[in-house]
């Protein structure tokens, strides 16, 4: 089992994860037995932690981890070196993107794509399909840009208001 969290937490669970099959090792599954493993897929390294309630038909990815409370509905996806924090609802016919952080609480709506090294920030209501290496928040309701090469941002630019809260978005450099 492998659980890494936080700090890069999704790239770095890859990494260890890869590290581990390079040396020959297998990785293991952390399953609630309660949960019918005969109605969803899912792939060597997934934690699933109790309290969480895994739709038929669903599928969970290399190394991902749900924590308690959450649901992934009937035939959603959820993507390899995925994170989906606590009491969050993911719907049905889903799909969320590798190395994917989903915040505690969040919701995601049936039949959405979300990109792939994606951060959705805690509380979030997701009802729109989203690109890869985006981030989005409900508090200020920021809606950021990740910066995939990992270098400094190059400016912050204040948006318009919108009913009270100050808008922010981060543009990173582009190579």
């Amino acid at each position: 089992i492998i659980c890494v969290g936080y700090s890069n937490n999704n790239l770095d669970r890859q990494k260890v994860y890869e590290r581990i099959k390079e040396d020959g090792w297998s990785v293991g599954n952390l399953i609630p037995d309660y949960l019918e493993s005969d109605n969803f897929k899912y792939s060597e390294g997934t934690i699933i932690f109790p309290g969480s309630n895994i739709q038929p038909f669903s599928e969970i990815g290399v190394c991902s981890i749900i924590w308690p409370g959450s649901v992934v509905g009937h035939h959603a996806v959820v993507g390899d070196y995925t994170w989906i924090s606590s009491n969050c609802a993911i719907g049905g016919y889903s799909k969320i993107g590798n190395k994917t952080f989903v915040g505690l609480n969040s919701t995601i709506s049936d039949n959405i794509d979300i990109g792939q090294n994606n951060i959705i920030g805690a509380g979030t209501f997701i009802s729109k399909n989203t690109k890869n290496n985006w981030s989005f928040s409900v508090e200020g309701l920021a809606k950021l840009r990740i910066n995939p090469k990992d270098k400094p941002i190059k400016k912050i630019k204040k948006v318009d208001r919108f009913h009270n809260l100050t808008c922010l978005i981060i543009i990173g450099i582009e190579a």
